[in-house]
């Protein structure tokens, strides 16, 4: 067989890496939650890893009873920690066994990936409460159009900058009571950003208001066009442009 079959072949089986998000900022566990259910919707396997403290089982309707620390130490089986929200949409409490990966090599995260696809296999890694830590990774930053949601907002960005070296995020502003205020909120933290982080966002998307994973029809039309729009960006990137 010539090598270039053999390589065809090869890659037939090789099992691509999923696309990986992470969602931060006020309300990060809520959205996280519902651009999971859209994608979901949309035909893709998603694993919500939530690395705050039980927020997503929460919003689920479901309390954590262990986390992923405790799979990782032969505790519990990862069946047991997850908690499946459908089929194929699978959430994986997992604050302390994330704590301290940001500094260690991206290899690493790739390994927990590759360890929970068990349970999958997942087409899509969200994280919910902080950046993933791999550069390839997009981050979405949830922001409300309130003064202290756009102080906080900053600081995250300052941080984000500082730990993970990134020079672009991704912006969803949520609660607005119209697309202005949204597009005013975006603008206050883009060009601050951009003036004194040297960092470029782009305004992902908005959410109307209405309560996170509720059963408003619009709001969840809106998450999926965003989770679709970050995925599409993840394997296309597309220039970041600030207002």
């Amino acid at each position: 067989m010539r090598d270039d079959q053999a390589c065809g072949l090869r890659s037939l089986f090789v099992r691509q890496r999923p696309a990986v998000l992470g969602v931060l900022g006020e309300g990060s566990s809520g959205i996280a939650l519902e651009i999971a259910r859209a994608l979901h919707d949309a035909g893709r396997r998603v694993l919500l890893l939530d690395r705050t403290f039980g927020e997503v089982a929460r919003a689920l309707g479901r309390a954590a009873r262990w986390e992923l620390k405790h799979g990782l130490a032969g505790e519990r089986t990862l069946q047991q920690i997850a908690l499946e929200a459908a089929p194929g949409l699978v959430v994986m409490p997992a604050a302390r066994a994330l704590e301290g990966l940001d500094s260690r090599p991206a290899a690493q995260w790739w390994s927990l990936c590759e360890a929970l696809d068990a349970l999958g296999p997942f087409d899509v890694v969200l994280l919910a409460g902080a950046p993933p830590a791999v550069p390839e990774a997009g981050v979405l930053l949830c922001l409300a159009p309130t003064s202290t949601a756009i102080t906080q907002a900053y600081s995250e960005l300052k941080r984000l900058g500082r730990r993970a070296m990134r020079r672009r995020c991704d912006i969803v502003v949520h609660g607005t009571r119209s697309e202005a205020a949204a597009l005013d909120a975006f603008d206050s933290v883009a060009l601050t950003a951009g003036r004194f982080l040297g960092m470029s966002l782009a305004l992902a998307g908005t959410l109307p208001g209405g309560a996170p994973g509720g059963d408003d029809a619009a709001r969840h039309g809106a998450a999926m066009r965003i989770g679709e729009r970050l995925l599409a960006a993840a394997t296309a990137p597309a220039a970041a442009v600030n207002h």
